[in-house]
């Protein structure tokens, strides 16, 4: 009777452990494949183990047709010929290794980075995490700003985005390997999980503000309706309402029709949007109105955003629109900024304050035309 009970215990046991097995790979997998950079793991014989999709589109084969392979066989060019020489380093070293590649085939860059993983089954072997990242929209925006005397101001800007990358980019390849080591059964790997998704979601938003703030203006003589444009705006920006339980108002004059880039124009109210989301408590309100400014003289398109939060602090009010200044955890410091720059380029202004009745109002304006 002892041995059924014990059977059954070992029988359970052994469920037990196959789901979580289960569990983590599925976990691995869906959390590899969410970067759109390629990355693959390479055994000590320099064969693919394991790669994501992102990986299995640059290398042009299916996933599992590519796991088991040489990874020689597919570096007869950039960038993985010197993916190939940094995995061997780092196999060879047991240390990080990491090149910038600039003039691609075709005229792209990539940052290749490579990490050993020590911490293995001895059976196993000495494995490293192989990352090609595409810098090249970064790289040509470097070169914009150097070549174009209007964003010479960037370049501050660029180094400061680099500083702060590194730090994600670090913290992505530890989990990586983490991940990568294959301890079956170890309760510490859903902790790493969380982790490789933040930083990975940092990493996106910090390289599409930065992005977005350096992007020139397209067609400025063409004329749209403001409030349809703000209306749109609204509608990207419903989830993250609902999700925060903000509700969103829009007002505004249907008629109101000036001179804008409008893809510009609906990124900056958005950004505005979503600020005013970040900052308002649950179960408050964010209003958008749209209309006339008559100033002296001339006639201005305004967008006016107020939310329902504590309004800015009395010290910082002064920098709210300075690039990479932020008080919220884990912002980029670049919504506002874009917001200010898109002003810049219809030639207009943005304007932020404190309501007497509480919260913020920030308002983007520039002359109709």
């Amino acid at each position: 009777m002892d041995d059924v009970t014990e059977r059954r215990q070992a029988e359970r046991e052994a469920s037990r452990l196959n789901a979580f097995v289960t569990t983590t790979a599925a976990l691995w997998r869906s959390t590899v494949d969410s970067l759109q950079t390629p990355l693959l793991v390479l055994d000590g014989s320099d064969r693919i183990f394991d790669l994501n999709r992102a990986a299995a589109r640059h290398l042009g084969v299916q996933i599992r047709d590519a796991i088991g392979r040489s990874f020689p066989d597919f570096c007869d060019r950039e960038p993985c010929r010197t993916g190939l020489e940094l995995a061997r380093t780092a196999q060879r070293t047991g240390s990080p290794a990491e090149r910038h590649l600039d003039d691609l085939p075709g005229g792209g860059s990539c940052l290749v980075r490579c990490s050993a993983v020590s911490d293995m089954d001895h059976a196993s072997g000495t494995r490293t995490v192989l990352l090609l990242q595409d810098t090249t929209e970064l790289v040509q925006l470097q070169r914009k700003m150097n070549n174009d005397a209007a964003f010479a101001r960037l370049g501050a800007i660029v180094a400061a985005v680099a500083h702060d990358v590194r730090g994600p980019l670090a913290s992505l390849t530890v989990n990586l390997d983490a991940l990568a080591i294959e301890r079956e059964g170890d309760p510490g790997l859903a902790a790493v999980l969380p982790a490789l998704h933040r930083s990975i979601t940092r990493i996106n938003d910090l390289m599409k503000a930065l992005l977005d703030y350096g992007r020139p203006t397209g067609e400025i003589s063409r004329r749209a309706g403001l409030l349809d444009v703000a209306r749109a705006a609204a509608r990207n920006a419903a989830e993250m309402a609902r999700e925060a339980g903000v509700t969103l108002e829009l007002r505004g004059n249907e008629e109101l029709q000036p001179r804008m880039e409008q893809r510009r124009i609906q990124q900056a109210i958005e950004n505005l949007i979503q600020n005013a989301i970040q900052h308002s408590r649950p179960g408050g309100a964010v209003l958008v109105e749209v209309d006339f400014d008559e100033s002296p003289g001339e006639l201005w398109a305004r967008c006016r955003v107020t939310d329902s939060g504590a309004g800015f602090r009395p010290e910082a009010l002064p920098r709210v629109f300075e690039p990479f200044f932020s008080r919220r955890p884990g912002g980029t410091g670049l919504g506002l900024a874009i917001v200010q720059r898109v002003a810049e380029q219809h030639n207009g202004r943005a304007r932020a304050e404190n309501r007497a009745e509480g919260g913020a109002l920030v308002t983007l304006e520039w002359p109709v035309g």
